[in-house]
């Protein structure tokens, strides 16, 4: 396991394909049961921001709202923040102070904390 940042960064660019096949793979919700591509441990999240509802079929998949999507890894805090269509197979009950979003899952992952989600495998 990487030893921890202290900030957030961007998915290096070497590992971004790797990243969005995993993510886009998995129909896991809050915590996925992949390894981080970057840094190998079981530490990857993703959590939409459901917004506007819109039901819209792309691909076969079936989306029911506009909205904010991030994914990232706790261990080496590697982030994506992106406009996303929200799927239909999407649930969580993570309350998130959504005054405090920013691109950077801070806010987020402060809220899993509080309601006692994990972060990592461990």
């Amino acid at each position: 396991m990487m030893s921890q940042r202290n900030d957030w960064c961007g998915v290096p660019l070497d590992y971004l394909q790797e990243w969005d096949r995993i993510f886009i793979a998995s129909k896991d919700s809050l915590n996925l049961s992949a390894p981080c591509p970057i840094c190998k441990a079981v530490a990857l999240h993703r959590w939409y921001q459901v917004g506007q509802p819109k039901l819209q079929t792309v691909g076969g998949n079936t989306f029911v709202a506009t909205g904010g999507l991030w994914e990232w890894c706790s261990s080496c805090r590697s982030f994506e923040h992106l406009s996303a269509l929200v799927p239909e197979w999407w649930a969580c009950d993570l309350k998130v102070d959504e005054a405090a979003l920013t691109a950077k899952p801070t806010a987020i992952e402060e809220a899993m904390k509080a309601q006692g989600y994990r972060l990592d495998s461990e």
